[in-house]
């Protein structure tokens, strides 16, 4: 990355973090009173809580319906009636229409509400015995259950900005939006935490990547590509489009990796596809510039301070026109091997609300028959071997100009064979990612 590497979450302080809101509802004093003690001091996120108590169902109904963003509730069965707490979630889920909180029953009478019946007939995260749930108990259920609904917020979240940005034109995003709404549909109907929501971004993610098929449809060049992820989900991004006679290639890296940059990641594509169908003639420059303003905002609405580096390479009749702020891009032509350095370029998107095309810069290559250009992300030339040896760039070219008489497929097998070699038994700490275009 270039300019700025990874920061700290968040600025903000733990005396003025919103707190998570949690709801405890439950018609014996010293529940409330057990509860109160055991979270005291609990913190998640840099997040204290915020604890609203009903004495009943009735009074948790006129808590709901006036305190929006309550993340957990725990929720008694038997109190006004013997299943007030079940018709609780029943309103909660139907009437209000809260998909997101996270429901815990929490019972003194089992007898009365059977486990398995409860989880199958009713919309809730989980079920404990009041006389199992102990202080510590209580303190890894409560963090288990913000994780969930932190996540899942997440989720909603990408899924509406893609939803505001798809077009009819981008045909692959309506289907990503399709795999979107039948993926959280399985979170809720299977009740599943954290691995699921995993799951929907990482297939989400696998799903928009241009497939084999569509690289061998770019005349005039040979495209080989290869993304792996340090975690279930990653923050680098590259996608190939195509506009007439214009093939526009795109790699960048977000900053950090996980899911809330693997969810910047496919921000970043859908921003990207749309910005292109909506313009018939390709300018890179304000292409970034739109792309950057775009970013920002939704940055901002996200509470997110991610952003990243990006290049855009323009090929046309032979000619690349290479425009933004990533890592070097390595050139063979006639033989002979150069780097081009990216850092006068551009600067990364989304970190400042600025006219982009102000710092944003073009260079040229003419490609001739069998030359090559190499891109990738900084989870190749960063990645380290047990001894904490970079593999760094230098090695990366030998191995460019060990192999670039081969077909673009090759010449990434072997860049990608000699990085595993080189890494051995030591843990991939960033996404990988790796393109290599040949000419034809």
């Amino acid at each position: 990355m270039k300019i700025v590497r990874k920061k700290k979450k968040s600025s903000v302080s733990v005396e003025t973090a919103p707190p998570w809101k949690v709801l405890i509802v439950d018609d014996e004093e010293d529940i409330h009173a057990m509860t109160r003690l055991a979270l005291n001091d609990f913190e998640f996120a840099g997040r204290k809580l915020k604890i609203f108590q009903a004495m009943s169902a009735s009074e948790a109904q006129n808590i709901l319906e006036s305190e929006r963003e309550i993340a957990v509730a725990f929720i008694d069965v038997v109190m006004e009636t013997d299943d007030a707490g079940l018709q609780l979630v029943n309103f909660i889920r139907n009437r209000l229409k809260y998909p997101l909180i996270r429901l815990i029953i929490r019972t003194g009478q089992p007898g009365l509400a059977p486990e398995k019946k409860v989880i199958e007939e009713y919309d809730i995260d989980d079920y404990k015995d009041k006389s199992t749930l102990t202080a510590g108990k209580l303190y890894t259920v409560m963090r288990l259950a913000l994780k969930s609904y932190s996540n899942i917020k997440t989720l909603a979240l990408l899924s509406k900005t893609l939803e505001q940005k798809v077009t009819e034109r981008t045909s692959q995003l309506a289907k990503a939006n399709q795999e979107i709404t039948l993926l959280n549909e399985q979170l809720k109907s299977e009740n599943l935490h954290l691995s699921a929501e995993l799951n929907v971004s990482r297939q989400l993610q696998q799903m928009l990547l241009p497939k084999t098929a569509e690289l061998s449809q770019v005349q005039d060049l040979e495209i080989a590509a290869f993304m792996e992820t340090a975690e279930e989900v990653g923050g680098d991004y590259y996608d190939i489009l195509q506009n007439k006679e214009h093939t526009l290639i795109a790699i960048g890296d977000v900053t950090g990796h996980g899911l809330e940059s693997g969810a910047f990641a496919l921000m970043v594509q859908s921003a990207m596809r749309t910005l292109l169908a909506a313009n018939e003639k390709i300018n890179a420059i304000n292409l970034l510039n739109a792309l950057n303003h775009m970013i920002y905002h939704n940055a901002l609405r996200m509470n997110s301070d991610k952003h990243l580096t990006l290049s855009l390479l323009d090929y046309h009749n032979r000619q690349l026109t290479i425009s933004g702020q990533h890592e070097e891009i390595i050139v063979v032509r006639n033989g002979k091997l150069e780097t081009i350095d990216t850092t006068d370029l551009g600067m990364p998107i989304g970190m400042m609300d600025i006219n982009l095309a102000e710092f944003t810069q073009n260079a040229q290559i003419d490609l001739n028959s069998g030359d090559v250009v190499v891109l990738f992300t900084d989870g190749i030339t960063e990645a380290t071997n047990i001894k904490d040896i970079q593999y760094g760039l230098n090695r990366l070219c030998q191995v460019v100009q060990q192999n670039w008489q081969k077909t673009a497929q090759e010449i990434q097998q072997n860049i990608i064979e000699d990085l595993r070699n080189f890494i051995g038994t030591q843990k991939v700490f960033d996404d990988i990612t790796l393109l290599v275009l040949k000419q034809k």
